[in-house]
C-alpha cells in the first residue's frame, strides 16, 4: 500500500493547489509569465465591510488518482474556516480502514463500489463530520495547475535522495525554493510510514498556504476559474466560487492567519490502516 501510496502525488498536488490557490486562499493567483496582462485588485466592492459568518465554512475531500477511472491514491480534508481565521488539513492514506456495507475495507476498495460522491458521504458518516464538496484529479490537470503558481520557499527537515531523469541527486536539508518538479520530488519520496508521508504532504501544503495568501487577486479571475474546473472531476459550483470571493479576501489579510496540521494516527494492521480513536476525535473537533 505504501507504495501505491507515494505513487499518487502528481494529481494529488494538483488538487491541492486548485483548491488552496484558487479556493480557499487568493481565489486564483495569476502568474505573471502565464497570463501576461492581467490587472490585480486588492478589494471586493461591498456596501458594508465584510464580517465572516458560519456559512462560509467549507470542507473539501481531494482525492487524488494516477488516470482516469483509477481508484485515488491518497485523500486530504480541508476545512477553510474563516471566522477562525484557520485552514485545518488532515491527510489520510489510500489503505485507511472503513466499515462498507458491514465490512471493513480500504477507502481504495471504497471508492471502487461507490465512486467519488459515495466515499465522500461515506468518509463524512464514520467520522462525524460534514464534507461540503470533493475534488478529484489525474496527472492531466496538473500543468493546468501549475500555470497558475509560481514557485515557494520551503525549509526541507531531512535531506532527501531523489530520482531526476534516472539518476539519483541530493536535496540537501535546509531553505530550498521549490518549483513543481521539486515540490513533487518531496512529496513522491519513499517515506517508511503513512504517517511520514502524510505529515509531509500536510506541512507542504500548509506552507504554500500561509505564503500565497497575501497574492494580489486578478482581475481575470473568472476566466482562470472556468479553464481550471472545466479540467477537474468536481461538485464545486461556480456558486461556491461567487459566495466565498470576501471570505478568501478577509483571510488573506488576516495577520494571525493560521493553518492547523491534524497528525495521522493509528497502526496497520493485514494491509490496512486503522484510524486511532484520538485522530478521529481530533477530525471531529475541527472539522465538525
Amino acid at each position: 500500500m505504501l507504495k501505491n501510496f507515494r505513487y499518487f502525488m502528481l494529481s494529488f498536488v494538483t488538487a491541492l493547489l486548485v483548491w488552496t490557490i484558487l479556493y480557499m486562499f487568493l481565489v486564483y493567483v495569476v502568474h505573471p509569465q502565464t497570463l501576461g496582462t492581467a490587472h490585480t485588485v486588492s478589494t471586493v466592492s461591498t456596501e458594508e465591510p465584510y464580517s465572516p459568518s458560519a456559512k462560509d465554512a467549507i470542507t473539501i475531500l481531494f482525492m487524488g488518482s494516477l488516470q482516469h477511472g483509477d481508484a485515488p491514491n491518497a485523500y486530504l480534508l480541508a476545512r477553510f474556516d474563516p471566522t477562525a481565521g484557520q485552514v485545518t488539513l488532515a491527510a489520510l492514506p489510500a489503505n485507511a480502514a472503513f466499515i462498507n456495507t458491514g465490512h471493513t475495507e480500504s477507502l481504495a476498495e471504497i471508492y471502487n463500489y461507490g465512486g467519488s460522491r459515495y466515499t465522500q458521504e461515506l468518509i463524512a458518516k464514520t467520522l462525524g463530520i460534514s464534507i461540503d464538496c470533493y475534488v478529484r484529479l489525474t496527472p492531466q490537470s496538473f500543468l493546468v495547475a501549475m500555470q497558475a503558481i509560481g514557485s515557494m520557499e520551503y525549509n526541507l527537515p531531512h535531506t532527501l535522495n531523489v530520482l531526476q531523469d534516472g539518476a539519483l541527486f541530493e536535496l540537501t536539508q535546509g531553505t530550498q525554493l521549490l518549483d513543481s518538479r521539486k515540490t513533487l520530488q518531496i512529496l513522491s519520496y519513499p517515506y517508511q510510514t503513512a504517517e511520514a508521508q502524510t505529515n509531509a504532504i500536510t506541512d507542504l501544503v500548509a506552507e504554500l498556504i500561509l505564503q500565497r495568501r497575501d497574492i494580489a487577486l486578478s482581475s481575470m479571475a473568472e476566466s482562470v476559474f472556468t479553464t481550471i474546473v472545466n479540467k477537474i472531476d468536481s461538485d464545486i459550483s461556480y456558486t461556491d466560487y461567487l459566495n466565498r470571493k470576501e471570505a478568501t479576501i478577509y483571510f488573506a489579510l488576516l495577520d494571525t492567519a493560521a493553518v492547523k496540521q491534524i497528525t495521522l494516527a493509528g497502526q496497520t494492521e493485514a494491509g490496512l490502516y486503522h484510524l486511532s480513536d484520538t485522530f478521529i476525535a481530533e477530525i471531529r473537533a475541527c472539522f465538525g
